[in-house]
């Protein structure tokens, strides 16, 4: 799908509803890069800790050793009982007192909803500038509703992420097919088209989705939208 993985130093954003596998995916990206010897820091601002490990331990993806080891360093807290300048300064020493090569934010919507359109604005260019400034890749996950996951936009979002990565299902279906599509990577020839994504024992399953396949659901989802209406 990226022809040859993520630019390092880069920043990702990955936009989906809920239940489209966004932490799951920010699980395998935090848990590859600690078991390939690099420090990485997990922010996560919807669930608590120990949810959090309990939820990636059910689909495989032990991340407690990884954790005890030092690898990987999870943050955990709620936007709400913060602000804003406290979360940068927080990023900023974390960077330079843990030194980690990756880091993870799940989910910014969180914040995004903990405080006014211009805060968060200011929030997410001070976020930017703080991991350029350190050469740091990173990971984003953004809520946003089914179905509008490719044409979900902000400006300043947009701009800053160097890859946009969409994870969407129709919530009208039959079967939740859920879909994964690289809408921007710079610097990298990357597919165009959706990849089928399954979450299961291991975490992700992802595979070519062709055009057939697509229409197919398409019809099927059409057909079952008029058995129910």
């Amino acid at each position: 799908m990226t022809n040859g993985g993520f630019v390092r130093n880069s920043i990702m954003l990955v936009r989906g509803p809920t239940g489209s596998g966004k932490t799951m995916l920010a699980g395998v990206y935090a848990r590859a890069g600690a078991l390939r010897g690099e420090r990485v820091v997990y922010y996560g601002f919807e669930e608590p800790r120990p949810t959090l490990i309990r939820n990636f331990d059910e689909v495989g993806l032990a991340i407690g050793d990884l954790v005890r080891a030092g690898n990987l360093k999870l943050i955990c807290r709620y936007p709400e009982a913060t602000s804003l300048e406290d979360l940068l300064v927080d990023l900023r020493l974390g960077l330079e007192e843990f030194q980690p090569s990756l880091v993870v934010m799940d989910s910014i919507s969180s914040i995004e909803h903990a405080s006014s359109e211009k805060g968060f604005r200011q929030f997410m260019i001070g976020v930017a500038s703080i991991l350029r400034g350190h050469g740091r890749s990173a990971l984003l996950t953004q809520t946003v509703l089914a179905g509008k996951a490719a044409d979900h936009t902000a400006p300043y979002l947009s701009t800053i992420a160097d890859a946009i990565l969409t994870l969407d299902y129709s919530p009208s279906a039959y079967e939740l097919n859920r879909t994964m599509r690289v809408v921007k990577m710079r610097g990298s020839a990357h597919e165009t088209h959706p990849y089928r994504l399954e979450i299961g024992a291991g975490g992700l399953t992802i595979e070519r989705w062709s055009a057939q396949g697509h229409l197919a659901s398409a019809r099927a989802e059409d057909q079952w939208t008029d058995v129910r209406s």
